[in-house]
């Protein structure tokens, strides 16, 4: 994934700075996200409709030019706005209730089971994740619901290998087995005492797979599995623009890869910031 490249910059770049990465970070996301909020507010033109000529430039009354059919693209850059977070929210947190409780369970078990299911997440995390994504939406068809689920199936692995791993450490610190000698029932102990000492750990990987989410939910709607048009989804309209680049209309390329771009990059600096103020040790170690 591109944001796994970005966050490897990012950690040389803003080196002992965890504090500031998750602040610009977290403001570039509020930026998006009263964009989202207030997009009937903020856009000046029906997104799905033309609403003026073809291929403008920029100008003061299309300040981002307009499409091949007259869209205009500011307006379709707000809207999708809403498009972006709501296909990386629902696929981030599908993968999250998946992952989550399975990696406390098989961790906290271990034995057979551990190695069962271990071996089939490590199969689907092995397995290039837009290919696999492509494979499922191709199979689901179009649709926010079924495009989230394609990309939710790429991340459930991420969050069971996190999860299962620390689980597999913090089982055995004394405070784990004072519970269990006091006849704590397996569902308290991993409710109560395990799951507390792994949750910083989730808020990051959520943090992260939203970045990847958006970036791949791009990358589908770009081959045209993702959102049927006329909706408003960057990728989509990243990929009816790149048609256009040879004929110098830059603009229709250009806003909405600046779009994706920013927003996973705040996702990114968020996530890292996150991750570095967590495990700072692990950090200086990367």
């Amino acid at each position: 994934m591109i944001s796994k490249e970005i966050r490897k910059g990012l950690r040389g770049l803003f080196k002992d700075s965890s504090g500031l990465m998750a602040v610009i970070g977290f403001l570039i996301l509020i930026f998006y996200v009263v964009v989202a909020i207030f997009a009937p507010f903020i856009s000046p033109y029906n997104p799905t409709q033309p609403s003026g000529p073809s291929l403008l430039p920029p100008t003061v009354s299309h300040i981002m030019g307009t499409d091949n059919l007259g869209y205009d693209i500011f307006s379709r850059l707000v809207w999708g706005t809403r498009m972006a977070f709501a296909i990386a929210l629902i696929a981030t947190a599908i993968a999250a209730v998946v992952g989550i409780p399975v990696g406390l369970l098989v961790g906290y078990i271990g034995g057979k089971t551990d190695r069962v299911v271990t071996m089939i997440m490590d199969s689907v995390y092995a397995f290039p994740g837009l290919i696999l994504a492509i494979a499922i939406a191709a199979m689901l068809g179009p649709g926010l619901l079924n495009i989230a689920f394609s990309i939710a199936v790429v991340y459930i692995p991420t969050y069971y290998r996190v999860i299962r791993s620390q689980v597999s450490t913090v089982k055995s610190e004394l405070y784990v087995d004072g519970a269990r000698a006091i006849g704590a029932k397996t569902s308290t102990i991993i409710g109560s005492y395990v799951f507390p000492n792994v949750l910083p750990s989730t808020i990051v990987i959520f943090s992260m797979n939203l970045a990847d989410s958006i970036m791949t939910e791009a990358g589908l709607s770009f081959l045209g599995l993702g959102i049927a048009p006329p909706t408003p989804d960057w990728g989509y309209d990243l990929a009816k623009g790149q048609q256009f680049i040879l004929n110098n209309d830059w603009w229709m390329v250009l806003f909405p890869g600046l779009a994706i771009i920013t927003i996973v990059l705040g996702f990114s600096m968020f996530a890292e910031g996150l991750d570095e103020y967590f495990n700072p040790n692990i950090g200086e170690k990367r």
